[in-house]
Parts: structure tokens; C-alpha cells; sequence
């Protein structure tokens, strides 16, 4: 017996999208919105509509709800009442726990009396541990067109900049049989970071900018299709040939922005880093030292 041809039918798995809701403010009293409603119910029914109380006056006022297509039937008075109704969302963001690998001695000494210790980055580019030693940290290849001119310019992060490096990872085994017995775990990302600012400036430090986030791994190249800023501010001035280093440093901000900050090479995508940056105008070490007893609670011992 020969197969009986299927039907070919393509089901429709899309949720329906809902009508648009929007809000008519201003009735003095619940049955003047009712009425309304009632009214619009009976030219275009919809199971949508419904009373708000605007309870931030005194004495209270009223809202009606009604969908979009019941917009016709208003007159132009409650037309000018009337405003698109915004999905109530409730909106949250994320803190995730951090974790800084070191010797357990400076974990303890951390845990004991807030000891920390902040590397600029120059101090990456020479460090003799092969994991964490970074010759190009901080330094990028930035390409990008104000719309007529192209620019293209390596730069690095300012001289004055300071960071604290920590992991979205737990992995306490890194490359080169590089093994930690435990790390320092950061609870509260929020409480950590102020403290530690809080910190610098009570002792003296000019910190004019703070910067946090996770690092992209890649080419150490950020392209900036467009930016606002025209190039041919950065010409020298044909008078006196000279170079205006100031707008230099503008064009290089205006393409690469704080991605330069957070740029690694692929090479060091195992480390999973998130880390926290201080501008700060009055330190010339390549490193701070500094004890920060208000950071150790949100903190704790990991032991591997």
C-alpha cells in the first residue's frame, strides 16, 4: 500500500505580541474613569482596560488603562492626557564574586589587617612571574574615522594608572604548573571597591577616576567605525608647526575609550579577569601599598 502524501504545514510557534497599553491621567474621581471605560468597552472591547489610583496626590486622582486601538474613540482633550503605558519591569544587575590568586601568607595578612597591594600597570610589563608578566598590558592599536579622516595610533593607558586583578574563575591551576592552595574570595564586589577608594583618598592618594569590569580577550586592536571628534583638530598648527599633545590624547580617548583598559591578548584568555582601576594624579611608584581593614568583611579564605 503506498504512503498517503503528508500535508505540509508550517506551524506558527510565535508568541502573540500584546497590544500596546497606554494611560489617560487626570480623573478626579474612579467613576469618571469608569464611565470612560465603559463607553470605550462598547466601540472596541478588549478584556485590557483598567483603573489606576495616582496616589502621589492629594486628594487621590485617577488613570484609566486602556489599549491601543481604543485610541480612536478619544476625544483631543483626553488625547493630550495620554501617555504609552511602559512594561513594568523590574530591573536587577549582578555582582559577581570575585577571586584573587596570591600566596596564602598574603591572604592571611589581608584577612589579619587589610594589607593590599596595587601594580600599575607598567609594573606588569616586567614581572618575573611568566603568568602574570604582560609586556603589552595597557598598550592597544586603535583605528578610527571621523567620517572623512582615518586615524590609526598605538596607545596605552595613562601613566597613572593603578589596578587590582582579580578572576571570574575559581580554576586555582594555571598554566606552567603554577598551583594555588587557596585564593581570596571577594563577596561584595560594591563594598570592596569602596572601601578600598575610600581608603586611598583618607590616605592622601588624588584619585580622579574608577573604573571596574571584566577584560576582553583578543587582537590587541579596537576599531572605532565613527567618532565624533574631527581629526583635524590633532593637525599641527601651521604657524608655528608645533604638536598639541593635548589633542592627541582626545583623539586616542575618542576611539578607544576605556576599552583599552580592559584589552588582553587571547593568549591570556585562562585567566577569566575582572579588574578594578584607580587614575591616581600624585603616585609616581610603580605599586601602593596599602592597608584597607574595612575590606576584610567582604571577604573570605578559599582553601583548594
Amino acid at each position: 500500500m503506498s504512503e498517503l502524501p503528508k500535508e505540509n504545514k508550517q506551524i506558527d510557534n510565535s508568541i502573540p505580541v500584546p497590544e500596546k497599553l497606554y494611560e489617560i491621567t487626570g480623573f478626579v474621581s474612579k467613576q469618571e474613569a469608569e464611565e470612560l471605560i465603559k463607553k470605550l468597552v462598547s466601540l472596541y472591547p478588549s478584556n485590557a482596560y483598567d483603573i489606576k489610583i495616582q496616589g502621589h496626590f492629594e486628594p487621590d486622582m485617577f488613570s484609566a488603562i486602556i489599549p491601543k486601538g481604543a485610541l480612536k474613540y478619544l476625544d483631543e482633550e483626553k488625547i493630550t492626557n495620554t501617555v504609552e503605558l511602559k512594561p513594568n519591569i523590574q530591573v536587577d544587575s549582578f555582582s559577581p564574586r570575585l577571586f584573587r590568586f596570591m600566596d596564602e601568607n598574603y591572604i592571611d595578612e589581608f584577612l589579619e589587617i587589610g594589607t593590599l597591594f596595587i601594580s600599575s600597570y607598567k609594573r606588569c610589563h616586567n614581572l618575573e612571574n611568566q603568568n602574570r608578566k604582560d609586556k603589552s598590558e595597557g598598550k592597544v592599536s586603535v583605528v578610527g574615522t571621523d567620517g572623512k579622516n582615518t586615524l590609526e595610533i598605538v596607545i596605552g593607558v595613562p601613566d597613572n594608572s593603578f589596578l587590582l586583578c582579580t578572576s571570574l574563575s575559581e580554576n586555582n591551576v594555571f598554566p606552567n604548573g603554577e598551583v594555588y592552595s587557596a585564593c581570596l574570595e571577594i563577596v561584595n564586589l560594591d563594598g570592596f571597591i569602596e572601601s578600598i577608594t575610600d581608603a586611598l583618598i583618607k590616605n592622601g592618594y588624588q584619585v580622579d577616576r574608577l573604573l571596574y569590569g571584566a577584560c576582553n580577550y583578543g587582537q590587541r586592536l579596537i576599531i572605532n567605525q565613527k567618532t565624533n571628534m574631527d581629526f583635524q583638530e590633532i593637525i599641527p598648527d601651521k604657524t608655528n608647526k608645533t604638536i598639541d599633545f593635548e589633542r592627541i590624547f582626545r583623539a586616542q580617548n575618542a576611539i578607544a575609550g576605556e576599552s583599552m583598559y580592559f584589552r588582553k591578548g587571547l593568549e591570556k584568555a585562562y585567566e577569566h579577569e575582572y579588574r578594578i582601576i584607580w587614575n591616581i594624579n600624585n603616585c609616581k611608584e610603580d605599586h601602593i601599598t596599602i592597608k584597607v581593614p574595612e575590606a576584610i568583611k567582604y571577604c573570605q579564605k578559599k582553601v583548594y
